[in-house]
């Protein structure tokens, strides 16, 4: 038999995001929501399976280009050098910066989704290419309106550090595995919620039948914060283990993948309804690879009043969300 060698897997969302107070580079964990993104950011460095990160630095383009090309880089190496402090051991060559000086790009797409009278002027000088006088173009526009409301709505966001962590992906699951079901917010197992018993029976004969390695996947629906919800999703997986090791006296390997927030079977469920209103502006929030756990709550909540986003809540396939697998692949 082999010993336990558990590994942990973070899936699925796996961004961050942090902000910065206008012409500053200091990491600041009470700005915004930076206390509850570095949290997260420290959960998932702590995970033996993040291979690699990504910090991409940005700055908003008021100002002189060149203090905010210094803004966007010290922000980088303000970023770095955070991490690197709580998180000595991480391999130094496994992180990789990338700046963009004055983020236009994602200026555009705010103003793409706007529904300003202004709105298809400033793309024109947006979406041009060779066009380096945008500022004062802007500025101009509509006797400095657009600008100022870009300004005060938009520039705000762009003040920021996006973090992807790469992760080994889990391995998949099928219909045949065993699915433990939890009420919302519950990390222990429950033989009478849902049909708990028979799984728990099939997880008897799973064991007995692979004794060298069994495979957890969990994870979160996407309620709550998105810190609680990994560690809700890693409780779990303990909460099967120990059924294994204590109940089933299971004695070989256990591999633990954990997702943060199951995105991506959120998207599975709305691809697979018909008649739900607003379902195509909700997939193109949840598969949006620039947003974060955290944007696209509060994305979602804006649609129809929060209506939409609630109904999709109160589904019963976004129940199953809140489930542990157990295979012996």
């Amino acid at each position: 038999m082999l010993l336990c060698a558990q590994g942990i897997f973070a899936a699925s969302d796996n961004k961050v995001q942090i902000r910065f107070r206008i012409n500053q580079s200091a990491i600041d964990p009470s700005f915004k929501q930076n206390g509850t993104a570095l949290s997260l950011a420290d959960s998932l460095l702590s995970l033996d399976t993040t291979t690699g990160i990504t910090i991409k630095a940005s700055s908003s383009p008021d100002g002189p280009l060149a203090f905010n090309q210094f803004l966007s880089r010290t922000r980088a190496e303000e970023m770095v050098a955070y991490l690197k402090e709580r998180h000595p051991d991480f391999p130094e060559d496994k992180i990789k910066i990338e700046v963009t000086d004055e983020n236009w790009d994602e200026l555009a797409a705010f103003v793409r989704s706007s529904g300003k009278p202004w709105k298809e002027e400033a793309l024109s000088i947006l979406n041009n290419k060779d066009n380096n006088n945008k500022k004062q173009l802007l500025q101009e526009l509509w006797v400095g309106e657009a600008w100022d409301y870009m300004v005060k709505q938009y520039f705000p966001r762009l003040r920021c550090i996006r973090i992807d962590f790469q992760v080994r992906p889990p391995v998949s699951m099928t219909q045949g595995d065993v699915q433990i079901s939890y009420p919302s917010g519950i990390r222990h197992i429950y033989p009478g919620y849902n049909n708990n018993r028979d799984q728990l029976n099939k997880l008897d004969a799973l064991a007995y039948t692979h004794p060298d390695t069994l495979y957890i996947y969990t994870s979160s629906s996407p309620d709550g914060s998105s810190k609680a919800n990994l560690e809700l999703a890693k409780n779990r997986a303990k909460a099967v283990e120990s059924y294994l090791r204590d109940k089933l006296d299971y004695k070989g390997q256990i591999i633990i993948q954990a997702s943060v927030e199951n995105w991506d079977g959120v998207a599975r469920l709305l691809g697979e309804l018909d008649n739900l209103d607003n379902k195509e502006e909700m997939l193109a929030i949840i598969n949006d690879a620039g947003l974060n756990s955290i944007s696209k709550k509060k994305q979602l909540n804006q649609i129809a009043g929060g209506k939409a986003w609630k109904a999709v809540k109160s589904l019963e396939g976004y129940n199953a969300l809140r489930s542990t697998y157990i295979s012996g692949k």
